[in-house]
């Protein structure tokens, strides 16, 4: 076989080649699109690739045909070829525009809009200048090497140079991808011109090589630049997906600990408790747990209303929590029943503290302009020496506590009948 009829049947090959794997990179990338319904970049890149397929598929008459190097003319039956060929050009200009756009965007968030306005007139005049320039085909891709060296070479400038957040092996593929597409382009510039001028000639070397084989070195590239662009969407997906977990772990975490908090007075509620919410120190070591409930809620309740009494128990929350350490938790176990959790704390010294704050709350009103009263509160306490003994020590502070309630309720009691009995009239 004739050298000019092998090379122009390799290179044949090649475009099929090219055009195929192209048109099946289209489709998978036109099945991404809903994954980037919101990312331009993305959107951009599709276009890219739909119009490099399309400038393939027109250039193909003029492959088919061997006529790559035959003069661009309309004329003597080259009508089609000189079609094809143009139809080729803009298509091209068109990819590297898209592609420019797409990485502007990713990299710079490039507004598109105006980049188009500019970039349409210039396809158009570069178009023009390029037919009336070339004497066939292979002047055209000497003529198309340019802008194609420029663009590839800016892109990966711009993912080359994107900050050490962003450079994941999406965009370092897909950088390395643009690079070599720009050296490649850059060979192809004077081999194709210099086949150009003498077509097909009979001796070897690497500018013949170049132009036989280009379709097959821009397929292994651009299949490597698809990839890049695909990891890069991925990627970018999965940084959203984290965000979106991190938000929604936070959000949760939120909503868990206000679901931890007695909303009326602010200290942790049982469910808490029962959770192990707050009991990290408490369990690690030795402490103390304290029952107290208000002897009074139930009479101020019934005598001033429920606002009352919730007043009084904001007013012993607040004394108590101003008082506590960091690593005490105050949890409200009941209506009026609360449980303090105090980790390397003696009993015997946590209830005598405890008294102290609570006789140290100055006496108020519950209902305005009525008497100050001073919360009454029956304390129990109980140690534990370890996290599996806190629930025992819950139960004996329980108990106690209500022991400390019956012993003040009896004294108060036999205070009330002592004082009676001084107030009774002697019998003569």
């Amino acid at each position: 076989m004739p050298v000019a009829a092998s090379a122009e049947l390799i290179t044949f090959i090649g475009v099929v080649t090219q055009m195929t794997a192209f048109a099946l990179l289209s489709i998978v990338f036109l099945l991404l699109t809903r994954l980037s319904d919101r990312r331009e970049y993305f959107q951009a890149w599709v276009v890219a690739w739909i119009f490099y397929t399309a400038a393939l598929v027109v250039l193909v008459p003029a492959i088919a045909n061997g006529r790559i190097v035959e003069t661009l003319s309309f004329s003597n039956g080259g009508a089609w070829i000189a079609l094809s060929v143009s139809c080729y050009v803009m298509f091209k200009l068109m990819t590297l525009t898209a592609l420019l756009a797409g990485i502007l965007q990713f990299c710079r968030h490039f507004s598109l809009k105006p980049y188009l306005v500019w970039m349409t007139p210039g396809i158009v005049v570069y178009t023009v200048i390029t037919l009336s320039s070339a004497r066939n085909a292979l002047d055209v891709a000497s003529w198309l090497a340019i802008p194609t060296v420029a663009v590839a070479t800016y892109s990966a400038w711009l993912l080359w140079r994107l900050p050490r957040p962003r450079r994941t092996l999406g965009t370092r593929t897909a950088c390395a991808a643009l690079a070599m597409f720009a050296v490649a382009w850059a060979l192809y510039l004077p081999a194709f011109s210099h086949v150009a001028a003498e077509p097909w000639h009979d001796h070897g070397g690497w500018r013949l090589v170049i132009t036989q084989y280009n379709g097959f070195i821009d397929t292994f590239i651009g299949i490597l630049l698809a990839i890049g662009m695909i990891l890069i969407v991925l990627e970018d997906t999965l940084l959203e997906v984290r965000a979106a977990y991190r938000e929604l772990t936070s959000t949760h975490e939120e909503l868990r600990k206000e679901s931890y908090v007695d909303p009326l007075t602010g200290a942790l509620n049982r469910r808490a408790f029962d959770d192990g919410f707050g009991l990290d120190t408490a369990l690690a070591a030795f402490g103390t747990v304290a029952m107290l409930d208000l002897d009074d809620l139930k009479p101020v309740n019934d005598k001033f209303g429920h606002e009352a009494g919730d007043r009084l128990l904001v007013w012993v929350v607040t004394a108590l929590r101003s008082n506590l350490r960091p690593t005490d938790k105050l949890y409200r176990w009941g209506g009026d029943e609360f449980l303090l959790v105090l980790p390397r704390a003696a009993a015997e010294a946590t209830v005598h503290r405890l008294r102290e704050i609570l006789g140290s709350i100055p006496p108020r009103p519950v209902v305005p302009g009525g008497q100050p009263q001073t919360p009454a509160v029956s304390i129990g306490a109980a140690e534990f020496t370890s996290g599996e003994a806190v629930d025992d020590a819950v139960q004996l502070a329980d108990e106690r506590m209500y022991l400390d309630k019956r012993q003040r309720k009896g004294l108060l009691k036999s205070g009330e009948t002592q004082r009676k009995r001084a107030q009774k009239p002697a019998n003569l």
